[in-house]
C-alpha cells in the first residue's frame, strides 16, 4: 500500500511539473516584469552584443524596468537568445518551469537528508509544489519573473548549509 501511495504521490508531482509546463508554453510573458524588466534587459544584452547600453538604464523614460535591479537573470536569458540564435521568449520560459523541478528535487532531497520517511517526505513535497504562488512562478501566469531563481537560490544555500551542519565533527 505505502508504493502505491509513493507512486500516486510522484505522479502528481509530475502533474504540478506539466501543469507549470503548459503555463510557460500558453503564457510565456503574461507578466508585467517579465515583459518591462527581465526580458527588456536581456533583448538590450543581445542587440547589443552582451553590453547593456548604461543609457538605457539611466533614462527617465525606462524607470519601470528597475535599473537597480541585479542583471543576472537578464545576463543568463541572453546567453540563450546566443544559443537560440535569436530573441525567443517561448523558449527562454522553460527556464522557470525547470527551476520549478529543481527545487522539487531539493525540497525531497533535503527531506530525505533528515530522515525523514520517503511517504511523508513525498507528501510534504507535493504540498509544497502546491502552493499558488509557487506554482505561478512556475509557470503559471508569472513565467519570466526572478522570484523562482531566488527561491532556488534560497533552497540550495538550505540544502548545503544543512549538509554542512550535519557532516560538521
Amino acid at each position: 500500500m505505502q508504493k502505491i501511495i509513493n507512486y500516486f504521490l510522484i505522479s502528481l508531482i509530475i502533474f504540478n511539473f506539466l501543469f507549470v509546463s503548459l503555463g510557460a508554453y500558453l503564457y510565456p510573458i503574461a507578466s508585467i516584469d517579465a515583459i518591462s524588466i527581465w526580458y527588456l534587459k536581456a533583448k538590450a544584452f543581445y542587440l547589443n552584443n552582451g553590453y547593456i547600453p548604461l543609457e538605457v538604464l539611466r533614462d527617465k523614460f525606462y524607470l519601470n524596468t528597475h535599473p537597480q535591479y541585479p542583471l543576472l537573470l537578464p545576463f543568463i536569458f541572453y546567453i540563450f537568445y546566443v544559443l537560440l540564435n535569436g530573441i525567443n521568449e517561448t523558449v527562454v520560459a522553460f527556464i522557470n518551469p525547470l527551476f520549478y523541478l529543481l527545487i522539487i528535487i531539493i525540497v525531497y532531497k533535503l527531506l530525505k537528508e533528515m530522515e525523514i520517511k520517503t511517504t511523508l517526505s513525498l507528501a510534504l513535497t507535493y504540498a509544497y509544489s502546491m502552493l499558488s504562488p509557487f506554482l505561478a512562478q512556475g509557470g503559471r501566469k508569472h513565467s519570466g519573473d526572478a522570484d523562482i531563481f531566488i527561491v532556488f537560490l534560497n533552497w540550495l544555500a538550505i540544502f548545503f548549509s544543512y549538509k554542512f551542519i550535519k557532516n560538521k565533527k
